[in-house]
């Protein structure tokens, strides 16, 4: 039986590189556009194989290039970015009950029937959020927030009463 063992040990250690895990890292410019992200682990520095394994390209850190935008005053639509890009989080603050709708544009709609590509309800004055993480929402043309007191599919624009503020990239 110890034979027996032995000689098991013995196959497990010459085969185990045959059963070692290796990828080949995609990177997301190249990736075919059926690729669906299924997420990342983030670190801040890559970690060296010791199986040889390949290791790839890591995930970027969560913040590279992601800019902070605000409202330099209460307003009721403000444009977070003018091109196409990701949405990881908007928020603020109404001074009434509203809709906060998300736009794929690069300026606010005109008031009526409207699809925004995302909306949150803020039943009172105070604070808002809509944030999506790490993976984020991804918008062709631009990104655009407005407050209005109708929705979700018809904006009628508050005046001033809303301050934005938002993460992008």
């Amino acid at each position: 039986m110890r034979r027996l063992i032995s000689l098991a040990l013995a196959f497990l250690a010459l085969a185990s590189p045959a059963f070692a895990e290796t990828w080949t890292p995609i990177a997301p410019s190249t990736a075919p556009s059926n690729a669906q992200v299924a997420g990342c682990i983030y670190r801040t520095a890559p970690v060296a194989p010791t199986n040889g394994q390949s290791m790839g390209t890591s995930c970027p850190l969560t913040d590279v290039g992601v800019a902070p935008i605000a409202s330099s005053a209460a307003e009721s639509c403000h444009v977070l970015k003018g091109s196409a890009g990701n949405l990881y989080s908007v928020s603020g603050y109404v001074g009434a009950a509203a809709w906060l709708m998300v736009f794929n544009a690069t300026a606010a709609p005109s008031n009526g029937a409207v699809t925004p590509v995302a909306w949150a309800y803020a039943s009172a004055a105070g604070s808002w959020s809509i944030n999506y993480g790490a993976i984020p929402l991804s918008l062709s043309t631009g990104i655009t927030v407005c407050a209005s007191s109708t929705g979700p599919l018809t904006l009628t624009l508050y005046s001033t009463n809303t301050v934005f503020s938002g993460r992008v990239q």
